[in-house]
């Protein structure tokens, strides 16, 4: 699909883009000129690949107009140090959820079979107790099905 941008030729600044076929039927968009206003050809630029580890797209895209198109693009930044240590943090948590998680799913695992063979003594299992087991085994259920 074959696109053209509108432009204000007074300052280049895009009013539109248009699919080129279905505004002008396949044929070449007419001559506005007259109303300060003319017809490129557009290029949707894809968003580029980057290694988010270390860099990131600022801000929204852009459109830069030359003599006989638009090009849309898209700037690519470093991360700053600050950015770059907070991914990292946010990894570590992840990673102790996860974790944490699987323990969580071994200790219930164990427990509900020493509680089926009777290993585990009334007073040892006390209705405090039981009522945290069963808080951690419905917050462990809510995250593994989220």
């Amino acid at each position: 699909m074959a696109k053209v941008a509108l432009v204000k030729i007074a300052d280049d600044s895009v009013v539109k883009i248009v699919d080129r076929d279905k505004t002008f039927g396949g044929k070449a968009p007419p001559d506005i000129s007259h109303k300060g206003l003319k017809w490129l050809d557009y290029t949707d630029a894809p968003q580029p690949s980057f290694n988010a580890a270390t860099h990131k797209i600022d801000g929204p895209p852009t459109e830069v107009v030359s003599a006989n198109a638009v090009t849309k693009t898209w700037n690519v930044a470093s991360l700053s140090q600050g950015e770059i240590d907070a991914l990292a943090v946010a990894e570590d948590e992840r990673t102790v959820t996860r974790s944490l998680l699987a323990l969580a799913e071994i200790t219930i695992i164990h427990i509900d079979a020493h509680l089926a063979k009777g290993n585990i003594a009334a007073a040892d299992f006390n209705a405090a107790t039981r009522k945290k087991y069963q808080d951690l085994k419905k917050a462990v259920d809510r995250l593994r099905n989220a």
